[in-house]
């Protein structure tokens, strides 16, 4: 049975959770204020925070989902209220996985959950990736390092699983932007930098080998492991 797709909405608007029921009403929703659920959500979650909240402010809250064992490995979505670029950086450091501008529409939450839905076209053809010790495994959402899970987030999931399709290669910031399914036109390439950064973080936190080099002003490369 395909495990079901959870959108928890961090912000005080009965109107929109309405309005995604009746256009998607297979969605499970969960608003809440500022208490972050102690049980484990079944399925893939995906969170959506205003930036502005009642009780602390939305990049207070994003890093608490990030930092929850229930939340942890959820899509954050941060919900700016601007296209400042230091905000959306300040967001992505927080813990987010990306932002889109607000007012949050019953439509935007569904694009968005969609579009981390569609299932890449090497997972039709490829059950796992490895690299070295490091193995992704597609079907099931989950990498392990010597038999042990590591918890990634989506972003950091994809990000990985981009580097060990490509080993030896160059992938550009604009590239790793376009290849997540985001819009280079409008994203600080600098913001790659915070997601290689939380990726490497949470690998060492595994004791997994950095498996990433970096090449000043051009990229990021993944070298294969050597037999």
């Amino acid at each position: 049975m395909t495990s079901p797709n959870v959108v928890l909405l961090v912000m005080d608007d009965p109107q929109l959770l309405s309005a995604v029921r009746a256009i998607r009403p297979a969605l499970q929703l969960i608003a809440i204020e500022q208490d972050i659920p102690e049980t484990l959500i079944k399925g893939q979650l995906y969170c959506f925070v205003g930036w502005v909240l009642p009780e602390c402010s939305g990049l207070e809250m994003c890093h608490r989902l990030r930092m929850a064992h229930t939340t942890q490995s959820a899509h954050i979505t941060m919900v700016t209220e601007s296209r400042n670029s230091e905000a959306q950086r300040r967001a992505l450091r927080a813990g987010a996985d990306s932002y889109i501008m607000g007012p949050l529409t019953a439509e935007m939450i569904i694009q968005k959950v969609e579009s981390y839905l569609d299932v890449p076209s090497y997972a039709l053809s490829v059950a796992k990736l490895s690299h070295g010790e490091l193995t992704v495994d597609l079907a099931a959402y989950r990498v392990k390092y010597r038999d042990k899970t590591v918890a990634l987030p989506p972003n950091e999931f994809r990000l990985l699983t981009h580097f060990i399709e490509n080993p030896d290669k160059l992938l550009t910031r604009k590239t790793l932007i376009e290849m997540l399914g985001k819009n280079s036109n409008t994203l600080d390439e600098r913001i790659v930098n915070v997601w290689i950064r939380r990726l490497r973080r949470t690998l060492l936190e595994h004791h997994v080998p950095d498996p990433l080099r970096t090449v000043r002003s051009k990229g990021y490369v993944m070298d294969s492991v050597a037999s």
